[in-house]
């Protein structure tokens, strides 16, 4: 499994259920990728709401053994529409 590391300084707290789903959503992210790098991005859901906390993974370009996390307490959706 890939190493992981938190994209900002205070790491949230998660509770013991959404602490092991991002576990489970990286073991699968790491079985499915040759590298971490290849990643472009993975939304994890915390909640059934989508409109409730979320992590984002993604990875950096030359980093092939870490994956890098992001939590959104209230993400902003954009759709297409919204752009124009």
């Amino acid at each position: 499994m890939y190493k992981t590391e938190w994209t900002h300084q205070h790491i949230p707290l998660l509770n013991k259920q959404q602490q092991e789903l991002l576990e489970k959503q990286i073991a699968h992210i790491s079985d499915e990728l040759e590298k971490a790098s290849d990643l472009i991005f993975h939304t994890v859901f915390l909640t059934e709401d989508r409109k409730d906390a979320i992590v984002m993974v993604d990875s950096r370009d030359g980093v092939d053994d870490t994956l890098y996390l992001t939590y959104y307490e209230q993400p902003k959706w954009t759709t297409l529409d919204d752009i124009d």
